[in-house]
């Protein structure tokens, strides 16, 4: 019953999805973008050893709140889409290999 492997544990689930290889690049990224998600990155990691090591529910819910915020106000979501719209593009190049390849 039990899987000895994560692999074997996703197969009994059928939770496996193969993804055709494509020839699909991500552009290099803006400056700013680098920037801005080296400082979220450094955020991220900071209030997330803070929570692990909160001392109750409310500490920790308190420090996720904080750690959204400031990541927030220094540009995450400029960052969040730009890794969207690569995944998207590079989904749209996954299913134009698939569908080359019939």
């Amino acid at each position: 019953m039990g899987a000895k492997t994560t692999l074997e544990y996703l197969q009994n689930k059928n939770q496996l999805m193969v993804a055709p290889g494509s020839s699909y690049i991500a552009p290099e990224e803006d400056s700013e973008i680098t920037t801005l998600r080296g400082q979220c990155k450094a955020i991220i990691i900071e209030y997330s050893w803070k929570m692990v090591f909160a001392s109750n529910e409310a500490e920790f819910n308190s420090l996720l709140k904080e750690m959204q915020d400031t990541v927030k106000g220094l540009g995450y979501d400029q960052v969040l889409a730009v890794d969207m719209q690569n995944a998207k593009d590079q989904n749209t190049s996954r299913v134009e290999a698939a569908t080359a390849s019939k």
